[in-house]
């Protein structure tokens, strides 16, 4: 939508549970949770006009709160630990788990 809240648009239709959008760095993607392809929840991305849906995460176990930093990497919740996934798909667990959720970044990352 416009700033002054006027012509939304929707970006999805996937007929499932969707939420927690974050743009990305250049405004031109979307990162959000859904559960499109099973009863887990996973991080998705998709273009601002609705196509090029890209699914950023793989589990068994619910992968939610997505956050997006400045320089393109994604950082999210998973199984009570915070975890980050690049460009290229690489995961890396950032802390040991517990309660950890809802990451993120600091505006220079």
């Amino acid at each position: 939508m416009r700033a002054d809240g006027s012509d939304p648009r929707q970006v999805t239709n996937v007929g499932e549970a969707s939420g927690l959008p974050t743009w990305s760095p250049d405004g031109k993607r979307i990162a959000f949770q859904s559960n499109i392809h099973g009863r887990h929840f996973e991080i998705y991305s998709i273009a601002l006009d609705g196509t090029g849906l890209h699914r950023e995460t793989s589990s068994s176990i619910d992968t939610i709160d997505p956050a997006w930093s400045p320089r393109g990497m994604i950082a999210f919740s998973r199984d009570g630990a915070i975890w980050t996934v690049d460009r290229r798909g690489r995961t890396a667990k950032l802390t040991s788990g517990g309660n950890d959720a809802s990451p993120a970044w600091r505006p220079k990352g």
